[in-house]
């Protein structure tokens, strides 16, 4: 893509918009005149973690409970994990759910929906508490 110079002989490429993972980059530009490849010096930038975007589930429960078919599930505390690794807490409850499948059958799946912590101070947790567990034995 051609680029005119203005009268002092700048050129504009407009705006640089950047879309990576976090980390540090290296920039270098180049351009031909003439024949002849300028060079840029090189621009070191550092894209900075996305505070709202989600890497991964961060989940607690009893990881000693029996699963005995027909009883109550323990509790499971579930957050959001960010690319900055905090919680992210303004997340709707109603977008958060748990699903308990069979292994190698993908009809009835159990769909269980959180609630909010218990308290203002566990903002961006969210919890399943008291869900049964299915009647009937098996993997899943």
């Amino acid at each position: 893509m051609l680029y005119q110079t203005n009268a002092t002989g700048a050129a504009s490429f407009g705006v640089l918009t950047i879309h990576a993972p976090k980390g540090k980059y290296t920039l270098h530009f180049e351009a031909s005149y003439n024949g002849n490849v300028l060079r840029s010096p090189v621009i070191k930038i550092n894209v900075l973690p996305d505070p709202e975007k989600p890497v991964y589930l961060n989940i607690t429960y009893d990881e000693n409970a029996i699963f005995t078919a027909g009883n109550t599930l323990p509790d499971f505390l579930v957050s959001v994990i960010s690319e900055d690794d905090n919680n992210i807490k303004n997340i709707n409850p109603g977008r958060i759910c748990m699903k308990i499948k069979e292994t190698d059958n993908d009809e009835n799946i159990i769909t269980f929906q959180c609630t909010k912590a218990n308290n203002d101070t566990d903002e961006g947790f969210f919890c399943f508490r008291n869900e049964i567990v299915t009647k009937k034995a098996g993997k899943y």
